[in-house]
């Protein structure tokens, strides 16, 4: 008799899919699949008709923890998408084997920290994990992911930038971490970052947006590995010196904003390296000679300053 109950307790566990419970009547939206799916219990796995799914969107619900396993074994899904869910904690495996994966959107959350083991070896292209509550990122947590080409990780409560982060995942073409709390860049800061690479069969440039920080220091070869970057976004910030050894290797920048910071002046290798940014550094306590020297435009000189529409398509890298 017990071995009977054991065997109608193990074959419970297998139809539900499920090693742990994320999902409690939680109100979802599918595409991909047929038949009314108004709600799930459990996780999301190939049983009970959704082995086809193709986009799980679940909004303003209560999922506090994504367990392992959540998300598992479906070979058409693309897109998950979780807003305003609450969920505190993603744990490792919570998104396995999941081949077609193009997509994470877990936006407006309060995830407090990034583990290792949680999107490695993914086919994702893009991750959004804007405004939530973000303060750790483990070193490897962004490691192996061949096809990322958008991590968005603005609005967040990020101290540090770590350098090692991105080991082989080539294909990053925009880095927001604009809106956290970044101190410093450290030497090498973009080891694992190409600033030119192919996306779709086209030479893309690499964004990295890091305003609106606390960014006060800029380390000597921060930007060393890099011979070529496309946008790089500093404004607001702290940055009170820019040393031209922080630029490194770094040979061609298409456009450097280094608006409302705290500079004085800009090193002339800078000039040579991104000669737009005179027409960025708005807001900084320029010294009169350096303004004369670079031929600097402010508002506060009379000259006009170019706007240029920074705004980037994401569809360009579907």
């Amino acid at each position: 008799m017990f071995v009977k109950f054991l065997l109608c307790v193990l074959v419970t566990k297998l139809a539900k899919g499920c090693l742990y419970d994320t999902f409690h009547n939680t109100s979802v939206t599918l595409a991909g699949v047929r038949g009314p799916f108004d709600t799930i219990d459990g996780c999301f796995g190939p049983e009970n008709n959704l082995e086809r799914v193709s986009r799980i969107q679940i909004l303003n619900e209560t999922v506090p923890i994504l367990y392992e396993e959540a998300f598992h074994d479906l070979d058409y899904l693309l897109d998950v998408v979780l807003e305003g869910d609450g969920v505190r904690e993603i744990r490792p495996g919570a998104f396995k084997n999941l081949p077609k994966l193009y997509l994470i959107r877990l936006k407006r959350n309060q995830i407090r920290e990034i583990r290792g083991g949680v999107f490695n070896n993914l086919s994702l292209s893009e991750l959004s994990l804007v405004s939530n509550q973000i303060e750790r990122i483990e070193t490897t947590a962004f490691d192996h992911l061949p096809n990322l080409n958008i991590v968005l990780l603005s609005d967040n409560k990020l101290t540090k930038w770590d350098p090692n982060w991105f080991l082989g995942s080539p294909q990053i073409a925009m880095l927001n971490f604009e809106s956290n709390l970044i101190e410093r860049l450290p030497t090498r800061a973009f080891r694992n970052v190409r600033g030119v690479h192919v996306v779709n069969n086209r030479n893309v440039s690499t964004t990295i947006h890091l305003n609106d920080n606390k960014i006060r220091t800029i380390d000597d070869e921060a930007f060393d590995g890099l011979v070529s970057l496309g946008w790089l976004f500093l404004q607001r910030n702290e940055i009170d010196v820019f040393n031209q050894k922080s630029l490194g290797s770094l040979r061609q920048l298409d456009w450097l904003r280094l608006d409302h910071n705290r500079l004085q002046c800009i090193p002339e290798r800078l000039v040579v390296v991104a000669p737009n940014v005179k027409y960025y550094l708005e807001g900084n306590p320029l010294t009169e000679e350096c303004i004369a020297k670079f031929d600097i435009k402010t508002k506060s000189n009379g000259s006009r300053i170019n706007k240029v529409n920074f705004t980037i398509d994401s569809s360009f890298f579907g």
